[in-house]
């Protein structure tokens, strides 16, 4: 049931001001009124101290505070609030139980002074007086409005239960009105029966409160949805985030873009449907990460980030990156992959071009896209000299600079990471010589997560440099062998790619050598050994870690 407290205050200020009004003595006769300073709203079992101030109106312009008249209190129902004179002009309220109490200050020595009556709203810790808008889609904010929302943790909409907007959360501390934030995601609904209004039931502070409301969302589309010719944009410079207190305090930068609750749609017959992204930034060079994670979709889905690309041929991107479909300059690479329904994608400068999102699915289900500005590793891994070099585009802008070119005139060795789940880097190098020689390369990598029940597998290839006319060749590889990988193979002088992929979602640091002949020598993998962390099967990356500043609970403000 929908409270007004603030018109019921408007309607008693009102009264009370149209009684002093007909009872203010004339010009050349002395007035006095009594006023109370108290809060609005008070929670029920906590207390406040009141005060009275008693005022003389001298000839009809003077006011002057008397200082040393008692006043005598009085509460029209002892039931909701109790009153404790504590001194001559001051009082303690107590709030017994929820409902519209009034508050009496008279000065009986006074005797023709106005008395006080201040109207004051006992309530729960958390009353939930409704919801706003009445209609909106799947991705958007429903804004919860009551004494202490702020506070609450928990919506559910009929038997859903939405998203908190952690960011949100505010108290007028004039009206004691509060506000707080969910995303509707699928499968949310409302108005399940014509001319009968929704159940919403609000937690929060181990309290419990439901009402009614009449919330229309519509089940079709999410906010994003665009016309299947061109994608979504979204400027991922505006920073829709930003806390005054600036970055999270664990070194990550700020969350440009964060929406928990985007919808794929069901295809309706067709084979598949997509939402499309495209991010707009002025800052290209710096590091971004984008995150995309559907758990309930996984294995009726395929999301891979990607250069511009169009709806007529939506994989045809001149790179793409993710969810195991990898391009490289418009040719496909395909990977050994574990199907997972999460991509993370850490890049230290975005690849030329720009960046787009394709999220293809067969079926319907809410799911997570996520922009940080930063570079967000397992674990505050720290991106290794190559990183990101998540595109093969990005490896050719590594292999220019000379403290990134490798030249097999001397052999390679370096560690390197694997910085979150299903992690791929693409390393360009370069043989010399006249003739085809030998090259080898080994691998021995370390899981960051547990090494029993966690092991990780980064596999290994070796491909030819592609051009408009001469596609991408694996030339070798080497799937097979544990956490230890070797290859040989007969190369001719020119340019090649290296690509290290985690084929099984486990984040790990791996020592790497390049060198001609048939052997190379390993550097030392440090000790990684960390504390037992998620099963494979669930993101690498802790979202929940990186949100932790903003998910706790602030007071009222």
């Amino acid at each position: 049931m929908s409270r007004s407290p603030v018109r019921w205050f408007r309607v008693m200020a009102a009264a009370a001001l149209l009684g002093a009004a007909c009872s203010y003595p004339t010009d050349s006769s002395t007035g006095a009124f009594v006023t109370v300073s108290a809060p609005q709203v008070l929670i029920r079992g906590s207390d406040t101290l009141i005060t009275a101030h008693v005022y003389m109106v001298q000839h009809g312009h003077d006011t002057v505070e008397v200082k040393n008249v008692v006043v005598t209190w009085q509460v029209s129902d002892a039931n909701l609030a109790t009153l404790t004179p504590v001194s001559g002009r001051q009082a303690r309220v107590t709030g017994v139980n929820p409902g519209f109490d009034t508050i009496t200050a008279i000065a009986p020595a006074l005797q023709s002074a106005l008395s006080a009556h201040q109207p004051i709203h006992i309530a729960s810790a958390l009353e939930a007086d409704g919801v706003s808008p009445h209609a909106l889609m799947y991705g958007e904010q429903l804004t919860l409005t009551g004494v202490g929302a702020a506070t609450a943790d928990v919506l559910f909409l009929n038997s859903t239960q939405l998203t908190l907007n952690s960011w949100s959360g505010a108290t007028d501390t004039a009206t004691g009105l509060g506000t707080v934030n969910f995303w509707v995601g699928y499968p949310a609904r409302g108005v399940l029966r014509p001319g009968v209004p929704d159940t919403l039931v609000a937690i929060g502070n181990g309290i419990v409160d439901g009402f009614l409301d009449s919330v229309n969302v519509n089940t079709t589309r999410d906010l994003f949805d665009s016309f299947p010719a061109a994608p979504s944009h979204i400027d991922i410079d505006q920073y829709p985030y930003r806390n005054a207190s600036g970055p999270p305090s664990d070194g990550h930068q700020i969350i440009a873009f964060y929406n928990p609750a985007l919808f794929a749609e069901d295809p309706l017959g067709l084979p598949f449907k997509f939402d499309w992204f495209s991010f707009t930034t002025l800052n290209p060079d710096s590091a971004w990460t984008f995150i995309y994670s559907a758990p309930g979709l996984a294995g009726r889905e395929a999301t891979f980030l990607t250069a511009p690309t169009s709806a007529a041929a939506p994989l045809s991107g001149a790179w793409t990156y993710g969810s195991g479909h990898y391009n490289c300059k418009g040719w496909q690479f395909t990977a050994a992959e574990t199907p997972s329904p999460l991509v993370v994608a850490a890049f230290t400068r975005l690849p030329p071009g720009g960046v787009q999102l394709m999220s293809l699915f067969i079926d319907r289900g809410s799911y997570l896209l996520a922009v940080i500005h930063g570079y967000v590793t397992f674990s505050n891994v720290h991106p290794d000299r190559f990183e990101g070099d998540n595109t093969c585009d990005l490896a050719d802008s590594n292999f220019v600079k000379p403290a990134l070119h490798i030249d097999l005139t001397a052999p390679f060795s370096d560690t390197l990471n694997v910085d979150n789940a299903f992690d791929i880097d693409w390393i360009r190098f370069h043989v010399p010589g006249a003739v085809p020689q030998t090259v080898t390369v080994r691998l021995k990598s370390q899981s960051y997560t547990s090494v029993i029940t966690n092991p990780s597998d980064v596999v290994l290839y070796v491909t030819n440099v592609p051009t408009s006319t001469t596609p991408l060749t694996v030339l070798k590889s080497a799937l097979s062998g544990g956490v230890t990988k070797s290859l040989s193979v007969s190369l001719a002088p020119g340019d090649y790619y290296l690509v290290a992929h985690d084929s099984v979602g486990v984040p790990a640091v791996y020592g790497l050598c390049i060198a001609v002949g048939a052997t190379c020598t390993l550097p030392a993998v440090p000790d990684v050994a960390a504390p037992q962390a998620a099963p494979a099967s669930q993101p690498a990356f802790d979202l929940t870690k990186l949100l932790a500043p903003a998910r706790k609970r602030r007071p009222p403000r």
